[in-house]
């Protein structure tokens, strides 16, 4: 509770005097390390966690924790060994023993240096092959590495006996894409859906690669059996409402998407970007209006995803409604400076109208709202040699490279041109 309320300070406070008042005891102690560590007072976490186990060395909890610690704080090798012995001295904590190795796997992730991560989640299937989790955790752990067929081998066997784990189902299907053909990932699904006949997410990652494959009617149908199935998966009824549109019941498929959007308000960005998916084929279609329509939606669902404004801006352009499209534009550079593309957009309809003028203004007052952003101050570089302040530019790429060293476009500038430029 103390925790969820988020004072620290506090927390620590409550279980120092509680371990005062009762110097023995095991468990406050205990909280006493887990509330030292959460504001990162790791000394006095150590402490606590210490005198914790030698107030209770038999306790498996307050060994695995100290274990934990141990390991993303001190010594990585230490603090596995102190997991592992619990593991082998207790096979009744052999569930928490995997938990505690895929907690230090998980903290230690993205710290450099920190080994073979992918060894202690394995670790953690062996300890506790029962529990899903940790083939998954392995498997997204080597699916972030790129090596995608040990995390097909780890996922694979959780979606054959968790048909409807649908996170499992979306990481063995991104490694489907990168192991092995096509026809072999529609293989894969449909022989998962007659083993599973009754499950839903099966019929739904069927529909996906049916999709991929351009068979849309076939993946409808599998779409709408997941529904079927599982009148919850709300991930199925979207693309559901997509693929009924794209099949000629535009109204359906739209009316479709809008009551999942609403009755499901954590899947708006999923919805959103269904809603764009439709907007596309509207313009490719030239339905234009519709198209721009569909964006707006899809902005306002989904409000932190500003792709959908940078399409919305380049329908505009299409149509030669400048205006409109630097509108949209800029809003978005505004709220996200460092965007290569939507400011490569900006320059482009200044440059066609020839509005030197309005370009070095824009770029100065956004440089100025995010001194931080390097592809401002690049743009603006740009923009001031385009009005023949060479110096001035120069200087502009130079703040650029000093905040990103690896902005190879300003280094260009500098270097492309040293005589005009310097």
């Amino acid at each position: 509770l103390m925790a969820a309320l988020g004072n620290g300070e506090q927390r620590v406070q409550f279980w120092r005097e509680l371990c005062r008042s009762h110097p023995d005891a095991a468990i406050p102690q205990l909280y006493l390390g887990v509330a030292s560590e959460s504001i990162g007072n790791y000394d006095a976490a150590g402490a606590a966690y210490r005198q914790a186990r030698a107030n209770a060395p038999e306790n498996t909890v307050i060994a695995l924790r100290f274990g934990v610690f141990t390991a993303v704080h001190e010594s990585r090798e230490a603090g596995i060994a102190m997991v592992r012995d619990v593991a082998d001295t207790d096979p009744d904590a052999r569930h928490a023993a995997a938990d505690a190795l895929a907690d230090i796997a998980r903290r230690l992730k993205h710290v450099p240096d920190a080994g073979d991560i992918g060894v202690l989640y394995r670790n953690a299937v062996n300890l506790a092959p029962e529990n899903p989790w940790h083939r998954i955790h392995l498997g997204e752990y080597r699916l972030e590495q790129g090596a995608f067929q040990e995390a097909l081998n780890a996922l694979e066997p959780v979606v054959r006996q968790h048909p409807d784990m649908g996170h499992a189902a979306v990481l063995l299907d991104e490694c489907l894409k990168q192991c092995v053909a096509l026809s072999e990932r529609l293989a894969f699904w449909r022989d998962l859906c007659e083993s599973h006949p009754e499950a839903s997410v099966p019929w739904f990652r069927l529909g996906v690669a049916l999709e991929d494959a351009g068979d849309h009617a076939t993946a409808l149908a599998a779409c709408e059996r997941a529904v079927r199935n599982d009148p919850e998966n709300a991930a199925a009824a979207l693309r559901h409402g997509v693929l009924t549109a794209i099949l000629g019941e535009r109204d359906a498929g739209l009316a479709r998407i809008r009551t999942t959007a609403a009755s499901h308000p954590g899947l708006r960005n999923q919805a959103a970007a269904a809603l764009a998916d439709i907007a596309v084929r509207d313009a490719a279609d030239g339905r234009s209006d519709e198209a721009e329509a569909l964006y707006r939606e899809a902005a306002s669902l989904a409000p932190g995803d500003l792709w959908h404004r940078v399409r919305l801006g380049e329908l505009y352009r299409s149509r030669r409604r400048l205006d409109k499209a630097l509108d949209e534009f800029r809003a978005v550079v505004a709220a996200w400076p460092n965007s290569p593309y939507t400011s490569d957009q900006i320059d482009g309809i200044y440059l066609g109208q020839g509005d030197s003028a309005g370009r070095l203004t824009f770029w100065r007052d956004i440089a100025l709202l995010h001194p931080e952003a390097p592809v401002p101050l690049y743009h603006l570089g740009l923009a001031l040699e385009g009005v023949d302040r060479f110096e001035e530019a120069v200087e502009m790429y130079r703040k650029a490279v000093a905040i990103d060293p690896g902005f190879e476009a300003a280094r260009d500038r500098l270097e492309q041109h040293p005589t005009d430029l310097e």
